[in-house]
């Protein structure tokens, strides 16, 4: 029978097996490193290219 119980996402999804303790001490030091990589995410590197661009076939050319 099924429940209408909505599943943890840490615990029932991702399988992390933490105390709450420790979970909520995990989520409170890695904000920090959260807000930065949004920060990252709303750069608009449309015009910005990249200083090495990796070509894998560039030996292989006859030329």
């Amino acid at each position: 029978m099924p429940t209408s119980k909505t599943p943890d996402v840490w615990l029932d999804i991702l399988d992390v097996q933490v105390s709450p303790d420790r979970l909520s001490q995990n989520l409170e030091s890695y904000a920090e490193i959260l807000h930065e990589i949004r920060k990252l995410r709303d750069l608009d590197l449309t015009d910005v290219h990249p200083a090495v661009i990796f070509e894998p076939t560039a030996p292989y050319r006859k030329s």
